[in-house]
């Protein structure tokens, strides 16, 4: 997210503490992060790192959580291998917004670094905020 600012966990909202407490009871290690009136919590959940987006009402934006290539859709690796021919998977996230799954992939080649969202069936989403900034 741009222009966000570290906060101690005493100073988020109790509606956006609760909705990230009963949404992921078993986290751990929780970072948060403030950008206007959206939480970010980065977090450990069964040795998976995790950030979950939580605007200032309490509701659960987005999540998303690393994983493996090996976990791609087979409609991404083709969609990456037809339309990215050149560049590797540096980085790969599953994206749980509202129970849609889109999965947020760095590439890189030589010269660029680009994420890239795709939905499940491999199309190149360009309309999902996925806080990525990095």
């Amino acid at each position: 997210m741009s222009c966000e600012q570290d906060i101690d966990q005493s100073n988020v909202p109790a509606v956006v503490l609760n909705t990230f407490q009963s949404t992921f009871p078993d986290a751990q290690h929780i970072e948060w992060e403030k950008s206007g009136d959206i939480y970010e919590a980065e977090f450990d959940l069964q040795h998976v790192d995790y950030n979950a987006f939580i605007d200032a009402s309490g509701n659960l934006i987005l999540y998303k959580y690393d994983i493996s290539i090996n976990e791609i859709p087979q409609a991404v690796t083709n969609t990456i291998q037809a339309d990215f021919a050149g560049y590797r998977i540096d980085d790969v996230d599953l994206v749980d917004k509202d129970g849609e799954k889109f999965y947020e992939i760095e590439l890189e080649n030589n010269t660029v670094d680009q994420v890239v969202v795709f939905s499940e069936d491999g199309v190149v989403t360009e309309n999902v905020n996925t806080f990525e900034d990095k």
